[in-house]
């Protein structure tokens, strides 16, 4: 006949699972805080991008969507891209780059670049 646990090592059993349950949800909601804030950030970059290119600063806008570009964010890929395709703000005309930019910023989930490429049947 095997022996049951006592209520106080049942007691302390159950707090660790809840404790071990608690830290790990705690711990997701730290990881998934800090992928919204650089998701934040990245997109604060991009804005300044898009900012710099209004006020025709190609050279700063390029700038700045290269380094948010770099770290994954749809909507700079899709603006660097366009740059290259387009030669906007003096940058020069690459199509090929411009476009593999564009198919990147698409599989990141980015609308405007899967419309893009929708629209003139480019896979992506």
């Amino acid at each position: 006949m095997s022996k049951k646990p006592n209520r106080v090592v049942q007691y302390k059993i159950a707090n660790e699972k809840f404790l071990e349950q608690k830290a790990q949800e705690e711990g997701i909601i730290a990881l998934e805080s800090g992928i919204l804030m650089r998701q934040l950030e990245l997109q604060a970059v991009t804005m300044q991008g898009i900012q710099a290119l209004q006020q025709g600063d190609g050279e700063k806008a390029r700038r700045f969507f290269q380094q948010a570009a770099s770290q994954g964010n749809g909507d700079a890929l899709n603006m660097l891209g366009q740059m290259y395709i387009s030669g906007l703000g003096n940058t020069p005309i690459n199509a090929q780059y411009g476009i593999s930019l564009v198919q990147q910023a698409a599989r990141v989930g980015c609308r405007a670049a899967q419309d893009y490429l929708r629209q003139r049947r480019i896979p992506w």
